[in-house]
């Protein structure tokens, strides 16, 4: 998951940032690249230069650098000195894979399976778990510690999940439920004031209900005291 997620989003900001640099060293009237198209530009080994690595046209203009042109390009910082920029920044995300279109057409998440052993004593009331094994193919794994670590969060997640927690999941996707709980001190103790699910507040939602239970009965409480009593006694 690390990699899926990181590795997209840091190659785009990448090209991003090369393509920035490119089109500067293609606008500057001081740089050899004047005049070029940026797509006819690239950069390697921390140098710009033509796809076609010849050497760039220099008459009538010059380097304020000081920097040498040469047949492998001119290096990236020889770029930055003429547009009088310290560095270049960019940007990349990656979208969730659910949420991309694309991420249907590949096979991007890793599987596995988890074993445990749980020892449970009734005399204590005692639950467990003696030992945990793993199994997972992930294909290649690019940073060895980030994928321990991710498999052994899934285990610690795993086990918090199956003996102190409860997790809602969506049918239609499988994607966790989101479900905040806001509680407030009433001053007699700790008091929930409101469920949201989703970002679906539930004190919003049944005050709606409410609201439109009480019109249909003319604009009456009592008829809504009287459902809810009722229910409360099923």
């Amino acid at each position: 998951m690390a990699t899926s997620a990181v590795l997209p989003a840091t190659t785009t900001a990448v090209k991003s940032a090369v393509t920035r640099l490119l089109h500067i060293a293609a606008s500057l009237p001081d740089s050899p690249f004047h005049g070029i198209k940026p797509e006819n530009l690239a950069i390697s080994n921390g140098r710009v230069m033509q796809k076609n690595d010849q050497l760039p046209k220099v008459v009538g203009v010059s380097m304020r650098s000081g920097g040498q042109v040469t047949a492998s390009g001119v290096p990236f910082e020889e770029v930055l000195k003429m547009a009088n920029l310290s560095g270049i920044t960019a940007t990349g995300k990656t979208a969730p894979s659910f949420e991309d279109p694309k991420a249907k057409q590949y096979s991007l998440h890793s599987y596995g399976c988890h074993f445990a052993e749980v020892e449970w004593e009734p005399e204590l009331a005692r639950l467990r778990v003696s030992r945990i094994a793993s199994v997972f193919d992930c294909g290649r794994i690019i940073n060895p510690l980030a994928g321990r670590n991710q498999i052994e969060g899934a285990v610690v997640m795993g086990i918090g999940m199956a003996l102190f927690e409860h997790t809602s999941y969506d049918p239609r996707n499988g994607q966790p439920i989101n479900i905040q709980w806001e509680v407030r001190n009433t001053g007699q103790g700790l008091r929930i004031t409101d469920v949201k699910i989703e970002g679906v507040s539930m004190v919003m939602t049944h005050r709606s209900d409410f609201n439109s239970y009480i019109s249909s009965h003319g604009g009456k409480v009592e008829p809504l005291i009287d459902e809810l009593e009722a229910k409360s006694n099923r």
